[in-house]
């Protein structure tokens, strides 16, 4: 144990597997407290899995101390996992083996996949995240031990495993999401051509489950129109997949559409690193959601639409029933049947159910793609109703590349019949505003007039045409 604390001190110089300013303490804070791991293990926890292992601990302590037991120490950083390497070999720890991966991955669940009867870690993330990463990877029976600080009250009760309480274990085996397709369960034998059938057939049923939703969308749309007439905005709050898709949409509009950025918003759990990074643990408290809101300065003009694929995600519940305290009008969209919607604080529920997904629980597949069908629809189907368009064209665009000024020539002239020179020469004259072009040709007026007719009215072309 001596020898592993002089290499980890020693290391520690090139990378980073301690913290410096507690080197110090290494045996007390660091070696001691991952071998006292043993005094409350059973005699049956003999394969075991340490989760984020940084610098070997609590792995290499614990099989030092029991070395009839075999572990696998994992970790993402792949300098942390190379000095652990070292370390198991100058120990002579037969023992272990040490993988640099993310638990999480596809990869690393199908090599482990219920393998272990113990799991172990040290303050990696919070117990709700750390239950999640076990649970494809552990045996029927098996234990936990994580080293933890910090107001642990609250993290048992995100967690609800107090007292050995399974009510989240059983909340996620119940979701529809997280059920087994039975026309992929032979699909790790199938060959590419197979696997692309069976998502295919599978991606065909998803229009069909938004189209069984189209009434609740109308009532969405109506709802968002309404507001933004009256100065408010539409406010997506999402988590993982679920919040980049609300993110996507959201920036979307104002090349497409012309509105301000400000209309139109996609709010993400763990902000926007998480677009490209997932944030571990940010999607699973409330107060983060709510947090959001209040940071969004949500207002009752708002619409406020929640996007989670399970229905469950704490971090969306929580910006929801925030925003309807506020007195903002509230939607969720949510790929679980409707019978099951149990949220209270929620105006419109949109529940286009998709059902199992091809591999279980990866809810960026059919789930993934009927939430960007719907969200399609809020946005598109309300700037149409709020004169974006003249019959199936954008005319409200921004000039943000090339690409767009050249399809504002395209549609000035496909509408208005002049030439490519004609339709360049509207549109200088009316600072690249399409919608102005457009009435100056047709009404055959001045750019001044056709702005007045435009505010007169509300933006619609061709009643300023009429006028």
């Amino acid at each position: 144990m001596a020898h592993f604390a002089e290499m980890l001190v020693s290391k520690n110089e090139e990378v980073n597997l301690v913290s410096r300013k507690d080197i110090e303490n290494i045996i007390e804070n660091h070696i001691f407290i991952s071998a006292y791991i043993t005094e409350f293990l059973p005699a049956s926890a003999n394969k075991f899995l340490d989760i984020g292992t940084g610098g070997g601990l609590p792995g290499i302590p614990l099989a030092i101390t029991k070395p009839l037991m075999r572990g696998v120490l994992v970790d993402s950083t792949g300098k942390k996992t190379d000095a652990v390497e070292e370390f198991i070999k100058k120990l002579k720890l037969g023992n272990l083996v040490v993988e640099n991966s993310r638990v999480e991955s596809a990869e690393f669940i199908k090599k482990h996949k219920n393998k272990f009867n113990l799991i172990v870690s040290r303050g990696t993330v919070p117990l709700i995240i750390l239950f999640r990463y076990a649970l494809p990877l552990i045996k029927e029976k098996a234990y936990l031990a994580a080293i933890k600080g910090g107001n642990l009250e609250e993290e048992f009760k995100t967690a609800q495993l107090n007292n050995g309480n399974k009510t989240l274990f059983n909340e996620i085996s119940n979701l529809a999401t997280e059920q087994r397709n039975t026309s992929s369960t032979n699909i790790d034998f199938a060959t590419t051509s197979e696997i692309l059938k069976i998502i295919n057939n599978e991606d065909k049923t998803v229009p069909l489950a938004v189209e069984k939703e189209l009434l609740q969308i109308e009532k969405a749309v109506d709802k968002i129109v309404e507001a933004i007439k009256n100065g408010g905005r539409l406010l997506y709050f999402g988590a993982g997949t679920s919040g980049r898709l609300g993110v996507v949409d959201a920036s979307e509009c104002p090349p497409t559409f012309g509105t301000p950025p400000e209309m139109v918003q996609g709010f993400i759990a763990g902000g926007e690193a998480a677009m490209f990074v997932a944030q571990e643990g940010a999607e699973d408290l409330e107060e983060n959601g709510a947090r959001d809101v209040l940071g969004a300065k949500v207002n009752s003009s708002d619409v406020v639409c929640g996007i989670a694929a399970s229905r469950r995600t704490p971090y969306v519940i929580g910006a929801v029933k925030k925003a309807k305290e506020i007195g903002a009008t509230t939607l969720y969209v949510t790929c679980t049947p409707r019978e099951t919607f149990n949220i209270e604080e929620v105006d419109i529920p949109i529940c286009p159910y998709v059902g199992p997904e091809v591999v279980m629980g990866s809810t960026r597949m059919k789930s993934g793609t009927a939430q960007k069908l719907v969200l399609n629809m809020l946005t598109t189907a309300s700037m149409i109703r709020l004169g974006k368009t003249y019959e199936n064209m954008m005319i409200d665009l921004q000039m943000t590349n090339k690409k767009l000024v050249e399809r504002a020539k395209r549609i000035v002239m496909t509408i208005t019949g002049v030439d490519y020179d004609e339709a360049t020469k509207y549109l200088e004259v009316s600072k690249y505003h399409v919608k102005s072009a457009l009435v100056m040709i047709l009404a055959e007026v001045s750019f001044e007039e056709a702005t007045e007719r435009l505010a007169k009215a509300d933006g619609f072309v061709r009643r300023a045409i009429q006028n």
